[in-house]
Order: C-alpha cells, then structure tokens, then sequence
C-alpha cells in the first residue's frame, strides 16, 4: 500500500513538471539572408571596351531577400518543442548586364533583370538549454519552398532593340533547415529572440509565359502560337514528327533554382 501511495505521488510530481513545461508560445521576427552558392548556368556580366571584351561570371541564386514572418511552437518537455514557421521573402532583383561586341564589331548591349519573391514554411524540432534567463537552443527540421519570379529581357543589337518580358509560376521545392540562437528573458511572458539560420533547398518552376514582346518597336504577342508563349517543365517529354503543337505549351526538362542561404533573424516571442 505504502509502495502504491509513493508511486502515486512521484507519478503526479511528474505529471506537474511536464503540465509546467507544456506551453504554446508565438515568435514574430524578421531578418536578412544571404545567398550560399549558386547554379552553374553561363551567367556572367560583361563589358567591352574600344579593344577587349572583359567577361565576369556571376552566379544565379534566389538566396539573398529580407524576411519576416510568424512561428508557433509547443514546449512539451523543458529542453524539447515542436515550431512551425512561416515566412515571406520579399522581393528582389538579379541584375546581368552585358555589352559584348568591342567597337570594331559593331555595338551590342543586353540586360537580365528578374524579380523573384517566396515563401517558406519550416516545420522543426527545437532543443533548448532550459535556462531562465537566457535559454540557447537549437533547431533542425523541413523547409518547404514556395515562389514565383518575373523577369525582362533587353537587347540592343546594332540599334536594333528587343523586349522581352516573362512570368515563371509554381516554383516549388523540399530541402533542410537549421538554426541556432537565444531566447533573452523580457518579462515573464516575452522575450527577445536572436537566431542565425540557414536553409538548403532549390526550386524548380512549374511553367513559363512570356508576358510580352517588342521587336524594334513592333508589339509581337498576338500573333505567337500557345507554344511559343508558353512553357511547362516536366520530368521527361518525347518528341514526335508532329512537333511542336501550336495549341499546346511547350514542353521543358526541369531545372533547379538555388535558395540556399544563411542569416540573421530578430524576433520577439510570446508565451501563452
């Protein structure tokens, strides 16, 4: 009976620990990341001179982009939690420009802009240190990649100009994410939140649509075919005689857009 009653009591202890430890809390923040690597793709800058051509490579990632967001996470344990994270990139821009043709081969000039915007979506598991004051923890877990980007073209070939602007949907993709920071005791139900964080994933678009097209003036959209407007990436496609059918979108291997990134995030947490 003895052994009954003291396992009963160290078993509410236990439950009165862990109801402590049970808590939802939500995290505001905002940051800055900043681009890891890049494709491998030929994008460069160049700039020609009356004598020489200088080439300089330039790689292409969606990395860098300040975001905010909101994050909901439930303490179920003192040192273990649960956080699901949602935040937006927003906008920004990925520049080429090129003059490539030296003055004794006449004069050439293009340009590159694409404005590309996302969101993420980072479901984790968080480690924490379980101090009062200043609680270091740790995250590691998903990130879910959504996006869209708009790019315009530019070219100026001997006077003769070209527009060409496009809309690329449905970029979408599945990688890692990791973080590590601290949590600094405000007050009894908030605190201020310091994080560096980092994500390794890629997108690959769903399909493209050129929005319009201007050659030397002349607006050239209404009279292009739905295949050369637009585009949809697939796995694999087979090509047959008949080739490309007007009516139908184009089709395109896949490619992978660069996201991966690191950064700082502020933030400000409030626990329920």
């Amino acid at each position: 009976m003895k052994l009954t009653f003291r396992t009963l009591a160290f078993s509410l202890c236990l439950l009165s620990t862990s109801s402590q430890a049970q808590k939802f809390y939500a995290n505001l923040h905002a940051g800055y990341h900043f681009a890891v690597g890049g494709s491998l793709d030929d994008y460069y800058n160049a700039t020609a001179s009356s004598l020489s051509v200088t080439y300089t490579h330039k790689k292409m990632s969606h990395g860098t982009s300040l975001q905010s967001g909101l994050s909901i996470g439930y303490q179920f344990m003192k040192n273990i939690g649960i956080e699901l994270g949602f935040s937006k990139a927003f906008q920004n821009q990925i520049v080429f420009k090129r003059s490539i043709k030296p003055a004794w081969q006449g004069y050439y000039f293009d340009e590159f802009i694409r404005s590309y915007s996302s969101y993420f979506i980072t479901p984790a598991i968080v480690v924490r240190s379980g101090y009062e004051k200043v609680n270091v923890y740790s995250k590691f877990g998903l990130v879910v990649l959504k996006g869209k980007s708009n790019t315009v073209y530019k070219e100026n070939n001997n006077g003769f100009l070209s527009e060409i602007d496009y809309e690329t949907k449905g970029i979408s993709g599945l990688g890692l994410h990791g973080a590590l920071g601290a949590s600094i005791r405000l007050h009894k139900s908030v605190d201020l939140q310091l994080e560096i964080n980092t994500s390794n994933v890629s997108g690959s678009p769903k399909s493209q649509t050129i929005t319009r097209r201007i050659e030397d003036g002349e607006d050239l959209l209404p009279e292009m075919t739905v295949s050369e407007k637009e585009t949809e990436y697939v796995k694999e496609f087979t090509i047959t005689q008949s080739d490309p059918d007007p009516t139908q979108p184009a089709k395109r291997l896949k490619v992978y857009i660069p996201y991966n990134n690191i950064g700082f995030r502020l933030g400000f947490v409030y626990k329920f």
